[in-house]
C-alpha cells in the first residue's frame, strides 16, 4: 500500500514521505531551535521555526505526530510553514529537530495544535437605506457590540419643513433596533468648525470610539466628541486620512494618501516616515501582548500596480517590506496574527503557501474591504453588492444582497456583521446576525 502524501507547504524545500530517523534518542539542545504556532484554521496549521545558528551540512526536520513530514536545508534561520490537509477539530503534535548527518543535535519543544471547526455561513440580513435627496454614502463601519454600531460618510436628509437640509449628517448609529443619523462638528483649515463628511471610524469600547475626516481625528469618550489631532498643517494638504486602526490601550494609527501614516495617543501624535508616496487605502493591526503590536498597510500606486507592496510597522516604528501581488489593484488587507495575509481589490489573494495565490470567492466583483474574526471566519464585500464569507473550508456568496452600487466597508465581531456603502444614491447599512436556522431573511427598511 502506498503512503498517503503529506501536504505541507514550506518557503524553502518540500519533502513528501517519511524518514526512518528516530527522534526519541539522545538529549537534545533545545536552545538552538524554536518551533511555535503562528495560527491555525480548520484544515491547516501555520508554523514558525527559528534557528539561532547552523553548522555546515545540518538540516531541519519537521515531525507531525512522530512522523517526518518535511526536511529543509540549513539556508535560513527564520521559516514560515503551512501544514495542509489536516482534519477539523483534531489535535496534532509537532516537533522540529536539527540533524547533522544522522545525528540529532538540537530539538525544539513539542507543541500541540488543535484545528478549528468551520463557522456557519448562515446569516439573517437586514438592510437600511438612508438619505432623502441628492446622494448619500457610507464609507466605513465599526462594531462595538450588537447594539452599538457606527457608520460614517455623508447623509443628506430633509429638514423639519420638508425641504433639503443644507447641513449634512456625517455619522449613523445603530442601537440594535434602529438607525439614527448624527452630526459631528469637525475642524477644518483656518480653525473653522463645521459639518464635513467623515471618512473612517474605529472602536474597541463604548467610551473610546474614534472618527476621522480627511484631516481631523475625533474621539467619543462616552459623553462627548472632541478633536484630538488635526493633520493638515498647511495647504496644499495631500496626506488625507483613509482608514483607522487602534489597540486596546489607545494607540491609534491613521493611514492615508501619499504614504501618510499618523500615530496618535490622545492628543499626542507623530507622522511616521514610511519612505513611500504611494496611497494607503487600508490598515490592519495585530496586538502581540505587553503593549507590542504590528500594523500592516497595503500600498498602491494607481499609475503602476507593479510598485504595489505591503509594509509592516511595529510598535517601535521599525518598517519591513512584504512583497505583495503586484499585478492588481489592492484596496484592503486582513490578517489574524501576521501570517497568513489576505489582500483584496481585483480579487482576493493569500500568501499561505509562500507566494500569492488567487482565491475563488464565488464572484468576479472588485472587493473593497476584507475583514475577519479568525482564519475560519472571514468576510469580504465589494462592487455590485458582492458579499462573500469564508468558514475555513469554502466561500459562500449572498445573492440576496447584490445591487447595482458598492459596499465600501465591512466589520465582523462575533456573530455580527455590519456592511456599509451606497445603493441607489442612498447610504446603505446591512446588519447580519449569524444563526443556526437554514432560513435566510432580508428585509428592506426605507
Amino acid at each position: 500500500m502506498k503512503n498517503k502524501p503529506i501536504n505541507i507547504v514550506l518557503f524553502l524545500f518540500i519533502l513528501l514521505g517519511y524518514s526512518g530517523c528516530d527522534i526519541s534518542e539522545n538529549p537534545i539542545d533545545n536552545s538552538r531551535i524554536l518551533l511555535s504556532l503562528e495560527d491555525v484554521s480548520v484544515t491547516e496549521a501555520y508554523l514558525h521555526i527559528q534557528v539561532n545558528y547552523f553548522y555546515q551540512n545540518e538540516k531541519i526536520i519537521l515531525y507531525r505526530d512522530g512522523k517526518e513530514i518535511a526536511s529543509m536545508a540549513s539556508e535560513s534561520s527564520d521559516l514560515m510553514l503551512t501544514d495542509t490537509a489536516l482534519t477539523e477539530q483534531t489535535s496534532y503534535h509537532y516537533k522540529a529537530v536539527i540533524l547533522n548527518g544522522n545525528s540529532t543535535v538540537a530539538a525544539s519543544k513539542e507543541i500541540q495544535v488543535r484545528t478549528l471547526m468551520p463557522t456557519s455561513h448562515n446569516f439573517t440580513w437586514k438592510k437600511y437605506l438612508i438619505g432623502d435627496y441628492s446622494y448619500s454614502e457610507l464609507s466605513d463601519v465599526a462594531i462595538i457590540d450588537g447594539d452599538d454600531i457606527w457608520a460614517v460618510g455623508i447623509i443628506r436628509l430633509m429638514d423639519s419643513t420638508g425641504n433639503p437640509d443644507t447641513k449634512i449628517y456625517n455619522a449613523l448609529h445603530f442601537d440594535g433596533e434602529r438607525c439614527e443619523s448624527k452630526r459631528l462638528l469637525v475642524k477644518d483649515f483656518g480653525n473653522i468648525s463645521w459639518y464635513l463628511p467623515l471618512s473612517t471610524v474605529w472602536g474597541n469600547t463604548d467610551n473610546a470610539i474614534w472618527f476621522s475626516t480627511l484631516a481631523d481625528l475625533i474621539k467619543w469618550d462616552g459623553n462627548n466628541f472632541s478633536s484630538k489631532a488635526f493633520f493638515g498643517r498647511s495647504l496644499p494638504f495631500y496626506g488625507q486620512v483613509n482608514k483607522l486602526w487602534g489597540t486596546v490601550d489607545g494607540n491609534i494609527i491613521c493611514v492615508g494618501n501619499k504614504g501618510s501614516i499618523y500615530k496618535c495617543k490622545e492628543t499626542d501624535w507623530q507622522q511616521i516616515q514610511a519612505g513611500t508616496t504611494a496611497d494607503i487605502l487600508d490598515v490592519w493591526g495585530v496586538e502581540k501582548g505587553n503593549g507590542e503590536y504590528e500594523i500592516y498597510c497595503p500600498l498602491i500606486n494607481l499609475n503602476n500596480f507593479m510598485e504595489n507592496k505591503i509594509i509592516m510597522i511595529d510598535s517601535r516604528n521599525n518598517i519591513k517590506q512584504i512583497k505583495s501581488n503586484t499585478e492588481n489593484l489592492t484596496s484592503s488587507l486582513w490578517t489574524n496574527k501576521g501570517f497568513p495575509i489576505y489582500i483584496s481589490g481585483d480579487g482576493i489573494y493569500e500568501n499561505k503557501k509562500g507566494k500569492w495565490s488567487s482565491v475563488n470567492y464565488g464572484t468576479n466583483s472588485v472587493i473593497e474591504r476584507i475583514r475577519g474574526n479568525a482564519p475560519n471566519d472571514i468576510i469580504a464585500v465589494g462592487d455590485y453588492g458582492a458579499v462573500s464569507h469564508y468558514n475555513g473550508l469554502d466561500w459562500k456568496t449572498y445573492p440576496e444582497l447584490q445591487m447595482d452600487r458598492i459596499y465600501r466597508a465591512v466589520a465582523i465581531k462575533g456573530d455580527i456583521v455590519a456592511i456599509a456603502g451606497i445603493e441607489r444614491n442612498r447610504a446603505v447599512l446591512v446588519i447580519g446576525k449569524r444563526n443556526n436556522s437554514s432560513k435566510k431573511l432580508m428585509r428592506k427598511v426605507n
